[in-house]
Parts: structure tokens; sequence; C-alpha cells
């Protein structure tokens, strides 16, 4: 019996003998007609339906499954005419048999004319080829005369020879989708664990029974021998999912990882078993045996040994281990020009990489490693999965989860990670590694890194606010430091002190007479200072915004639910530290304290107010320890930057006496 895992899915089954009438090349004169999406209106465009049928065959090479999707659009505005630009991206290495192959790509374009439906095909040489890594390929077609009310479809079929993760069918998308519907079929010789992931929706499900004859061929290895073929009998089970009205995916503020938010259903090969045939039983893996495969990995493991290229460079070291793990790192990082590319593995780290001096992550950082080692350090490959690209499955490791490597100094008690394809010192990971967990590999047993332990972004305003001869003068200090200062630092590297400093007026001091801007970048801080003048208009009631600078002054969770996890690339600290001297002859109106905190120490705000005299001071800090919120935490994050927001823009009131 084949068990079927559904997730965070409310299931509902049907019965086998309803059938849709959607087929490739029927568009009607209504789907023609249709101006608008009617369950999500503001939609530029629509998937009309989304069909899949999957099925397993047996050739000379072995079993492969083959999967023919066809896919049908309506286009009602030119925004969104984008989406007759198809792109079908497939895993195709250059070495080896085993890969994803494209056949029978057809599409079609319907527009109505003088209430006719009037069909466009795409030609064959309207497909292009593209390689885009020695392991992808792209094939990519735009679907020809598209006008806004137009439906377009598309179909084609994949064949793969990847039975350990079949092709994942995946129900939502950018677009509203009116109907997807996924029929497989698996022979009971495999053993396939099925979840369905991502966020819920309504879905109808059913199965049945049927026998399948496959034919095993056996090749003749002598003239003594002859070739023969042998039938082989599967009762199979045919599984269908559906459902309509999806909504689509939408863009928020700090979503990451769009590719695990949408409602999918996931193959992992967990057994095969052939009547007859005698060998062992191929179970999922675990991540002790995914571990083992990579110490054993010439490419992984093997290139962390190959370190006679730093023989000389750790004959010059110095130092404590940290001070020589960073001269290591600096010396690496100083040598390398990424090229863009990001891989969990290089048949070229160590010597050869260091001499051609460019590469890819897996190449640099793998040098770097075994740079480390030659110098006695402990220092582990840790493999990640780059933000945007998804999460690691936690229990069942694939390799497809992974797309590049960083490197683990342990030094004491102290994981130092580290990513010398990047532009940042020793200890600091590049935004695109700050992605939840990485697997650090190590022997006898990996384990599981926090990718974001060590990432806080900090900003410190210090402000000092006058009344002189008519004027609101304004001191105003900042410090950008830990995560904070990278932007700050890069911005002002490849745009000069003078661009710099433009992009800081227009930042905090549109329509104010400035003086001087003076910039400190020091090697873990960026700091500025500057003097500001405004003219008050009515110098009887004076209203002034005590956190003007570095606040947070605006909720960016405007939506009042939200499906997709909110995911802060790292935490944060915002300390605004303001004084006021309050003239001769007012008298001030304070907002009022606050704290607002999460539970468990997730967040916390604290605005505090006291005033000595003439003298206000009112400092603000906002802090985010926790980087991660799920979907059911999504109101009171919502809530504590709404609240935050409204505190900042509280005014303090002077009024004449």
């Amino acid at each position: 019996m084949k068990k079927i895992t559904y997730l965070f899915l409310l299931i509902s089954f049907y019965t086998h003998a309803q059938k849709t009438s959607f087929k490739f090349g029927k568009v009607s004169a209504e789907e023609l007609k249709m101006s608008e999406c009617a369950f999500f209106e503001e939609a530029d465009a629509m998937v009309l339906g989304r069909i899949g049928r999957l099925r397993f065959k047996n050739e000379n090479q072995g079993f492969i499954y083959e999967i023919e999707i066809t896919k049908r659009i309506k286009i009602f505005n030119t925004e969104g005419k984008d989406y007759a630009n198809i792109s079908l991206i497939q895993y195709d290495p250059t070495e080896g048999i085993a890969r994803e192959e494209l056949s029978q790509i057809q599409g079609m374009t319907y527009n109505l004319v003088d209430g006719k439906v009037v069909k466009t095909k795409l030609e064959k040489n309207q497909i292009f080829e593209s390689r885009l890594s020695d392991f992808r390929k792209e094939v990519s077609f735009a679907l020809p005369n598209v006008k806004d009310g137009s439906v377009v479809e598309f179909k084609y079929i994949q064949r793969s020879h990847y039975l350990g993760n079949l092709y994942t069918w995946v129900l939502q998308e950018d677009l509203p989708v009116a109907f997807s519907q996924f029929t497989y079929t698996l022979p009971d010789f495999f053993e396939y664990r099925q979840s369905i992931l991502g966020t819920s929706l309504d879905i109808k499900s059913s199965s049945f029974d049927e026998v399948e004859d496959f034919h095993r061929g056996f090749q003749a290895m002598s003239r003594t021998q002859t070739s023969k073929s042998e039938e082989l009998k599967s009762f199979s089970t045919t599984s269908t999912i559906e459902a309509t009205d999806i909504p689509p995916i939408l863009d928020e503020p700090y979503m990451n990882n769009k590719v695990d938010i949408p409602t999918r259903l996931e193959f992992q090969l967990e057994s095969r078993d052939f009547p007859g045939y005698s060998f062992s039983t191929a179970r999922v893996r675990t991540y002790a045996d995914f571990n083992k495969q990579l110490l054993e990995s010439g490419s992984l493991g093997g290139a962390m040994k190959r370190n006679g290229f730093a023989k000389d460079k750790v004959k010059s070291l110095e130092g404590t281990d940290l001070e020589k793990a960073t001269e290591i790192y600096n010396w690496i990082q100083g040598n390398f020009a990424w090229n863009n590319v990001l891989s969990i593995g290089s048949s070229r780290a160590g010597g050869a990489a260091f001499k051609e001096k460019k590469g890819s992550t897996a190449d640099i950082n793998l040098t770097l490693g075994a740079a480390l080692r030659r110098a006695g350090l402990q220092a582990f490959p840790v493999l990640i999965s780059t933000r945007g690209h998804g999460t690691p499955h936690p229990s069942y490791p694939s390799y497809n989860d992974f797309n590049s490597v960083v490197i683990a100094t342990i030094i004491g008690e102290k994981i130092i990670l580290a990513d010398a394809a990047s532009d940042l010192p020793f200890g600091m990971l590049p935004n695109r590694c700050l992605n939840g967990r990485g697997w650090l590999v190590n022997d006898p047993e990996g384990m599981w890194v926090n990718l974001k332990s060590h990432a806080k972004i900090t900003r410190d305003f210090n402000t000092s606010i006058a009344v002189e001869n008519g004027q609101l003068v304004t001191d105003v200090k900042a410090r950008y430091a830990d995560y904070g200062f990278i932007p700050e630092k890069r911005m002002l590297n490849s745009e000069g002190e003078e661009a710099y400093k433009h992009k800081i007026t227009d930042r905090y001091f549109t329509d104010m007479e400035i003086g001087e801007l003076n910039i400190q970048n020091n090697p873990k801080d960026l700091r500025w200072s500057v003097r500001c003048m405004e003219a008050l208009d009515d110098d009887q009631t004076i209203y002034l915004n005590p956190v003007r600078f570095g606040a947070i002054n605006d909720n960016p969770f405007k939506r009042e639910e939200r499906n997709a996890p909110v995911d802060f690339s790292t935490g944060q600290t915002i300390r605004l530290l303001t004084t006021i001297r309050v003239p001769e002859g007012y008298q001030a109106e304070l907002p009022k304290p606050a704290v607002i905190s999460l539970p468990e120490g997730a967040a916390k705000f604290t605005y505090a107010v006291r005033q000595s005299g003439q003298m206000i001071n009112i400092s603000s800090s906002f802090i985010v320890n926790q980087t991660d919120f799920g979907s059911d935490n999504y109101a009171y994050i919502r809530q504590f930057y709404q609240l935050v927001s409204e505190k900042h823009q509280e005014p303090v009131i002077l009024k004449k006496i």
C-alpha cells in the first residue's frame, strides 16, 4: 500500500468518473471574450488551465518517467503579454547520459477577429535552445501574435532519467489559476513518499489501480549469449489531484524562498523492489549517508585535501589561530575573482584554481578550506541554499536542495563562517548566503549550522535639536556597523564620496539647508555627521519629530493576511538618541514612553522620554532578534511594526508661554 502524506491541506475526495473537457486546441469564444479573472480581478493575465500526465517507461538504459504538460493562459491587457514568453529549464549535464529531455513542443495563439476564432501557430524556428551552465539548459519561445485579450497555450513532453525525485507539480503560480490537474501512474516497483507542501488549498484527489506491462531487456555480453527481453508486470496506482480558482502567489516585503510557498506535490523515492530480482532495496538516504558520500566525493571532501599550493604561505603565518585564519582568508580572497557561478563541488579546487585566479564559489571556498587545513586549522565545507533558491529538506537530502558552499572554521568553541567569493571580511557571509541552515560536512557525521546566527544590522543615530535665531538647528551623527555598514560602504566605494554625500542628503535632508557632511570610513563601521538648518514658519507652536533620522516611520506589512513567512536576512538593532533644548519662554508637550515586545524575546521596542529642566532626552531602541516568522505569526509582527511606526511619528510640541 502506497502512503501519501499531505501537509497543511484540506483534502476532499471525488470519484474517478469526473473528468475535465480541457484539451489542447479547443479554445472557446467565451474564453476569448473574458475581460477579467472572476476570483482575482486585478490580474493582468490568468492561467485558464494546466494539466499534467506522468507515466513510467522502460527502455534499454532502464526506467525513465515521462510527463506531458499542457498550459493555457488568458492575456487581459498589455501588462500581461510577458506571460506569453515561455522559458523551460531542464537538467542537462554536459557529461553522462542521464538527463532531462524536452520534445514535441507545440504552441498556439488565439484571437477573436470579427467574431471568429483565429489561430496563429508557434513555428519550430521560433523555439530557441541555450546552455545556461554545465548542468542546465533553457528552451524558450515567445508565442506569436499576442494581443490584449489573446489566449495562448502550449504543450510539451519532458523525459527524465532521475527517479529519486519525480517532477514536482506546482498548483499555485504568480498568476491566478482557474484549473490545475495532475495525473500520475506509479508502478509498484517504486515506493515514493508523496507530500503536498506550501499554502493551504482545497484539493480534490482520487486514485485507482491498474495493471501495466513493462519489458526489461538484456544485452548479450558474448557470442555464446543471446539478447533477450523479459516481461515485468506491475500493479500500478493512478492518482489525480486537481484544484480550481487558485489565488496567485503575491510578492510581499521580506519574502524569501518563493519556491517554498506555492502549493505543490513532491515525490521522494523511498524504496524499489522488482519481484524475482535479487538486489538490495534502495532506501531514501539519511543525512548521515549523504554526509558520507560528500566526504568521499573528489569534488568536495577530496578537494579539501589538495593543499600543497599553500605550503609556503603556511610557513610564513604567525599569531593566534584567528589571526592565521584571517590572513589565509584575505590571501585567498585577494587572489580570486568570482565568476558569478554558484556551485557545491569543484574538481579544480586547490592548486589549479589558485593558479587560474578565478572560479565559482566552490572553486574559491574549497581552495580556502584546503589552505586552512594545511595550516592545521579545523575547516569544513558547508553546503547551503542561497536566498531564493529554497529551503533544504530537513530529513531527506537532495543535491538539488543546495547550490553553493561556504567554509566553517572552528576556533575554540566558535564556528566562523566565511565566503571568500565575497568582498566581506572574514566571518561575514554575503546576503545571498543568509538563508536558514547549511549542512556542515564533517567526519564521521555532519551537522546543521545556523547561517544567520551572527548576522545583525546595527544603526545608531544621535541627534541634537535646538532653536536658534528663528531657525531649527539640528546636529546629526550616524553610525552603521555589523551588516548595517555593508551597503553604505559599497555605495561609498563604488560611487565615490561626493555621490555618497548626495545619497545621504536625498535620503534624510531634502528641502533642508545642510553644512559640511563629514564621513569616516573605518574598517568595522561607517560614520557621518552633519548640521542642518530649517526656518520656522511659526514660532508660537513648534512641532518637532524627535526621531526623524533613522526611524521606522512606515509599516512595510500592508496586507491584513499573508501566506508567506516573514524572512529577515539578519537581526536588527536600531538605536536613536535625541536631545532637545527647550528655548526660554516655551513649554513642551511630550509623547508618552512605551515598551512593546514579542514573545520569547523575538523583538522588543523601547521608547523612553525624560525631561530635566530645559533638556529633553528621548531614546528609541528597536531590536529584532528572531529572523524568521511563520505566516501564523504574521499578525503579531505586523502589529509590532505598526505600533513602532506610529510611536515614531508622535511629535514633541513646543508652545510659547
